[in-house]
């Protein structure tokens, strides 16, 4: 263990019984953390992160501590063995603590009490994967403010800290005491955590559960399936199956064992039952297998399955479902995700027949982001529109509706989006035109922006009916010239911008991705819409931010340098 000397700033590493009393610090990474190579080097000085661990190393040398731990300058991550034995260490490292500190950046000093606690509520510290074992682990902890003013203790401050996590107090005095609490209700703390890359989802919990496995970055959700199967090796807690999400209506199931914590937000109440033939569970090359009472459903090829758990205050039983993939092999997989099943356990003897099943887990590749679309259904190729915009730029909320356009042909296709204020008549229309080179077989695209729009304010159910003729004329109009007001770019075009006529909105369309659609690389374009400050409407014709709008229907193709 790498510890930093509170008086010196120098880096000490010790072994075992040998390590020191020390204190440690829990914060969450920005951009400008020291790592183990700047510290060694003293080119980090610079950085904020140095000020925060400089500061740490006060605290502790102000409280009789001469060693501190900190993880983004003690530990050398370009080393992978040596990250790989910090994460598995990290629990011990910080139960072993004398006193965390932690030090919430989003709270600022010298709030009063009231303000002091609403930030503390929505310190972004409480959402962060890695804090959560961080919470649990040190015996002892004090919370500090961005300029380390202390804001309190975890005893202090525990029935905040129950409001916020919904961890039970008899955790946060004591982290043995989680061995008192089912598989589900840990996952369920972790549900609305977060972590910067996805395996650190489930590295995190490592400490909780008490297990150990191999760092594997690159593995994505695959991650949080070893985590659950490195837990079932010394369980038999059914409420690790006691899992649902309504993402899985129509997403692929991948089994019996979830993809991430967030599966389990809805399971902080399930508990393991109190029965003395609680069947165990293996992990094979046929599935996992389980001892488990079925039943078919009537009409239906879906058993349901039932488990050794239930919710608190709620004797029934719960169950998956689970669908036979074979009659001779006792091989199935699990169904309808979204929702657990539930039976009373006086019917369990009488109508449920215990059967050994394999059900097997599905290697679910990682997905793509998923983007919001507006009126185009090709997966994850449409408009987005975007929050981030210049900070002296303001952002305008809209109304956003399709409008149904029928123009399209083998090798063409039209896609047109209305954007409005709320309850205003101004607007725009954004086109997007696909044309397939049917010699060579490549997709381009085609642009445009308008302020021309039909009065659709009239017709609340556009939705499903003919398109309006001025707007079918519009289209058409891509043919050869664009409509007057207008500006065109085309794939080549890395960014256009566009001024409203009247309202002086401006308007940015970016191409910024390339996504798959029936084996073709298409396009997603990226909508920023948002009106200049009172003080900046008036932009100067020549600014090389802004084109103004065209007095003639020329096109506006080819590379735009802004």
């Amino acid at each position: 263990m790498r510890l930093l000397h509170t008086q010196t700033l120098n880096l000490h590493e010790f072994f075992g019984a040998d390590i020191p009393p020390y204190a440690i610090l829990s914060h969450t990474w920005d951009e400008v953390e020291v790592s183990f190579q700047e510290w060694q080097s003293s080119d980090g000085k610079s950085k904020a992160g140095y000020d925060k661990v400089r500061r740490c190393c006060q605290m502790a040398a102000s409280d009789g501590f001469p060693y501190v731990w900190v993880d983004t300058c003690c530990i050398d991550k370009t080393s992978s063995s040596e990250l790989s034995e910090a994460i598995n260490s990290m629990y011990i490292w910080y139960r072993l603590s004398e006193v965390c500190y932690v030090y919430l950046a989003d709270v600022p000093g010298r709030l009063g009490r009231r303000a002091t606690v609403e930030a503390v509520r929505k310190s972004r510290w409480f959402t962060r994967g890695w804090t959560l074992q961080e919470l649990i682990a040190p015996p002892n902890i004090i919370f500090f403010t961005n300029k380390w003013t202390e804001i309190g203790t975890k005893e202090s401050l525990e029935p905040l800290i129950f409001h916020i996590t919904q961890i039970h107090g008899r955790v946060l005095r004591d982290a043995d005491k989680m061995e008192e609490f089912s598989i589900a209700q840990k996952m369920c703390w972790a549900s609305k955590r977060v972590t910067t890359r996805i395996e650190d989802i489930a590295y995190c919990l490592l400490g909780i559960f008490g297990v150990h496995m191999p760092m594997l970055y690159g593995e994505g959700d695959y991650a949080f399936v070893r985590l659950q199967e490195e837990i079932m090796k010394n369980t038999t807690d059914h409420s690790i199956f006691a899992w649902a999400d309504e993402s899985y209506l129509k997403a692929k199931l991948p089994g019996l064992l979830a993809l991430k914590p967030a599966h389990f937000a809805n399971s902080g109440d399930i508990v393991q039952s109190e029965s003395v033939a609680i069947s165990r569970f293996s992990v094979t090359n046929k599935g996992i297998h389980l001892n488990l009472r079925t039943k078919l459903l009537n009409n239906s090829s879906v058993c349901l399955a039932i488990l050794e758990c239930h919710r608190i205050g709620d004797d029934r039983n719960l169950g998956v479902y689970i669908e036979r993939q074979s009659n001779t092999h006792g091989v199935f997989k699990r169904v309808w995700g979204e929702r657990l099943g539930t039976v009373d356990q006086a019917y369990l003897p009488l109508k449920f027949q215990l059967e050994g099943i394999f059900v097997k887990q599905e290697r679910v590749l990682t997905s793509p982001p998923l983007y919001e679309r507006y009126g185009i259904s090709w997966p994850r190729a449409g408009f987005v529109l975007k929050n981030s915009i210049p900070a002296n730029l303001q952002f305008v909320t809209s109304n956003t509706r399709r409008l149904p356009i029928s123009y399209s042909s083998a090798s063409k296709k039209f896609s047109a989006f209305y954007f409005s204020e709320d309850n205003a008549p101004y607007g725009f229309v954004v086109i997007v035109k696909y044309i397939k080179d049917m010699d060579n077989g490549q997709t381009y695209f085609k642009v445009g922006i308008s302020a021309e729009i039909p009065d659709f304010e009239a017709d609340e159910e556009r939705e499903g009916l003919l398109p309006d003729q001025r707007l079918q004329n519009l289209c058409s109009q891509l043919e050869g010239n664009p409509a007057y007001e207008s500006l065109w770019m085309w794939q080549s075009a890395e960014r256009l911008y566009w001024q409203h006529p009247v309202r002086k909105w401006w308007l940015s369309v970016t191409i910024r991705r390339g996504m798959a659609f029936e084996s073709e690389r298409m396009k997603v374009i990226h909508i920023k819409w948002y009106t200049p400050l009172e003080s900046r409407l008036d932009l100067a014709p020549d600014s090389n931010i802004f084109h103004p709008i065209p007095t003639s229907p020329i096109p506006i193709t080819g590379n735009l340098s802004f």
